[in-house]
């Protein structure tokens, strides 16, 4: 019979640990996922720091004798996108009065970095997975060469000579809560971008990045429509099947790496 991940560690933590010395989960799952034992782990690493706050960081410290912290203070750090507004409800004199060594830091890399001596530190000196150095170029010029920290790029072959850059307004909506409703007339506008790119460019691979994770649950439940009605849809999932995902829909926080051909970011926000 199956037992939960968490008992078999319970009962048999030494022969899971040398069957499988390496385990991998997001930070949120720990705790649900592992006993609450000190120092379970000979190393925990995090990785895309700048992305984890401290607070759901410390599980995973709790059980580490040592920890490896990986990640570029100058990327997207946490962000309260999607988030309910209890996030910023206000705290109590008691609460208020309480020094914590988190306090004004955004993620765990930069909590280390207030503790940690600078020879703690080792930093990476090439950028090495765009496959075309414009994608970089922006951000190495206005974050990383100001900062003495110029990153080694690589040039790139033309990928792809259609237009680079465009840009599509769609009028007329005010949206007054998102978490009732994002601008339904921009979803139709995305799922209108989709069919197109999958009619007329169906060998290049597509991303779609949303500010809010309401408005892309929004766009993916379009898009079941859409593979209901549209057999060219269906193909192009299957096209690329076995070499690399085709097609995503992600909200802002969840795409830092990702490369596709073609892009369409969807912001979902409109005036109000």
């Amino acid at each position: 019979a199956h037992i939960p991940f968490r008992r078999l560690l319970e009962e048999a933590q030494s022969e899971v640990l040398t069957l499988k010395p390496c385990l991998a989960m997001s930070p949120l799952s720990v705790s649900r996922l592992l006993p609450c034992e000190e120092a379970m782990f000979d190393v925990v690493i995090f990785d895309e720091a700048s992305q984890i706050t401290p607070e759901d960081a410390i599980p995973s410290i709790f059980r580490a004798k040592q920890v490896v912290v990986a990640g570029d203070r100058y990327q997207l750090g946490p962000t309260a996108f999607g988030k309910g507004s209890e996030e910023f409800d206000e705290i109590s004199e008691d609460e208020e009065s309480v020094e914590l060594a988190t306090v004004g830091l955004e993620s765990i890399l930069d909590s280390f970095r207030g503790v940690l001596s600078l020879s703690s530190n080792k930093a990476l000196e090439t950028h090495y997975r765009s496959q075309d150095e414009r994608l970089i170029t922006f951000s190495n010029k206005a974050f990383y060469i100001p900062n003495n920290q110029g990153l080694l790029t690589f040039p790139s072959r033309e990928i792809n000579p259609r237009k680079s850059l465009g840009y599509e307004f769609v009028p007329g909506v005010v949206t007054k809560s998102m978490r009732l409703e994002s601008n339904r007339k921009e979803i139709s506008a995305v799922i209108e971008q989709i069919t197109r790119h999958v009619r007329e460019t169906p060998q290049f691979s597509l991303g779609i990045i949303t500010f809010g994770d309401e408005h892309r649950r929004r766009i993916e439940d379009e898009l079941l429509k859409l593979e209901r009605e549209n057999d060219s849809y269906f193909d192009f999932i299957g096209r690329h099947s076995g070499t690399r995902e085709p097609f995503f829909v992600k909200n802002i926080e969840r795409v830092q790496g990702d490369e596709r051909d073609c892009i369409i970011i969807s912001p979902g926000y409109a005036r109000g």
